[in-house]
């Protein structure tokens, strides 16, 4: 139960009491001489109790309209938080995508370096190195034009409408870590896994970590402004 419905018993429980107290006083009182008597048959008493519970009436309808229009407030309130999150979200729902693809270029991006990195300290013979480096090269440019290609198509497709110049900026730039890199000064020898083209590609990876953390900042700091625009406390 409600605290107004436990001050409403208890109202009523209390005005019973009373009622009962004075019926009893009075049938006391009926057909006593006493001094006492007398001035209580005098002492119109249904009267004030009548209006002391039309004043308690009226006291609890107005705690409980102010009670009704605080939790009404309370749900209009809550409603409208709920908008401004809905229309938030759906505002940065392509900010989301993009930064899913962003944090997942850049993970991947660094487990082919670290798989680069184990090869060049590996010891096994050199046909079986050169074998690893030419599947590591080719599984990993494969996979690194189509993260990118994926990038450009999320670009292709938000750009005008949902990013602003910096998330363009920094996610057109991890899209094209794909791009042709220069030759290293020194070639590599014939008998090392790590070729020129290793090289180059190891070079492209760095590049796309890189812009892929770039991106995940910039996307955060836009999905914030938007937050704020629509007046969501994170809080």
């Amino acid at each position: 139960m409600t605290k107004l419905t436990y001050i409403a018993i208890t109202v009523v429980i209390a005005a019973f009491a009373f009622i009962v107290l004075f019926l009893g006083v009075n049938a006391a009182c009926t057909n006593s001489p006493n001094f006492h008597c007398v001035v209580w048959r005098g002492f119109e008493w249904e009267s004030i109790l009548a209006g002391a519970l039309g004043l308690m009436g009226g006291i609890f309808v107005i705690t409980s309209s102010r009670a009704q229009i605080a939790a009404m407030q309370e749900t209009a309130d809550r409603s409208l938080r709920q908008a401004k999150l809905h229309r938030a979200d759906e505002a940065s729902t392509p900010l989301e995508l993009a930064r899913e693809v962003a944090v997942n270029f850049q993970a991947w991006a660094e487990y082919k370096l670290s798989c680069i990195d184990e090869l060049e300290q590996n010891h096994m013979s050199t046909p079986m190195r050169l074998s690893l480096g030419d599947n590591l090269y080719g599984e990993t440019h494969q996979m690194l034009v189509q993260r990118c290609d994926h990038v450009t198509k999320i670009v292709n497709a938000h750009a005008m409408t949902s990013f602003n110049f910096e998330v363009s900026k920094a996610l057109t730039q991890l899209a094209d870590s794909k791009g042709f890199v220069c030759k290293p000064a020194t070639p590599t020898p014939a008998n090392n896994p790590i070729t020129d083209d290793m090289v180059k590609l190891k070079h492209k990876l760095n590049e796309a970590r890189e812009s892929a953390n770039l991106s995940s900042e910039c996307i955060l700091a836009q999905i914030g402004l938007i937050y704020d625009r629509c007046g969501v406390d994170d809080s």
